[in-house]
């Protein structure tokens, strides 16, 4: 599994990352979890996926046959973060990657940034 970030990422990370001081170690424990859930060869991978899907961690915004954009609640071990920061990611399913979008709190804005995520989406061919 291949991980990116989009430029405007690493700014939400030195940003958010002024608050909450656990963000980079917080962030590489859900591209450990994120790889489990794109592991498409493990025996109980639909089961693992309803549970992610189905509960209130995450949500696909949008699905098709070449990627899945998703939108999700990451855990962070910072006092004062816990359910609310999201993580906004895509997976593209040729090329095995995770390219990280956006990061933000809720504490700041209610909900992810479509003109970041349309401007994503058209720079890499994803439609």
């Amino acid at each position: 599994m291949n991980f990116s970030e989009f430029p405007e990422f690493s700014k939400d990370i030195k940003r958010l990352g002024k608050k909450w001081k656990t963000l980079s170690k917080d962030l590489q424990i859900t591209q450990i979890a994120l790889t489990s859930l794109y592991d498409f060869d493990q025996e109980n991978i639909e089961e693992i996926r309803a549970n992610f899907f189905d509960g209130h961690a995450a949500t696909i915004l949008k699905k098709t046959a070449d990627f899945e954009l998703v939108k999700m609640r990451m855990n962070c071990m910072s006092p004062g973060a816990k359910n609310k920061v999201r993580l906004v990611f895509t997976y593209v399913k040729i090329k095995d990657t995770i390219t990280f979008i956006e990061l933000y709190s809720k504490n700041d804005k209610p909900r992810e940034d479509e003109w970041r995520i349309k401007n994503f989406l058209e720079d890499r061919g994803l439609r």
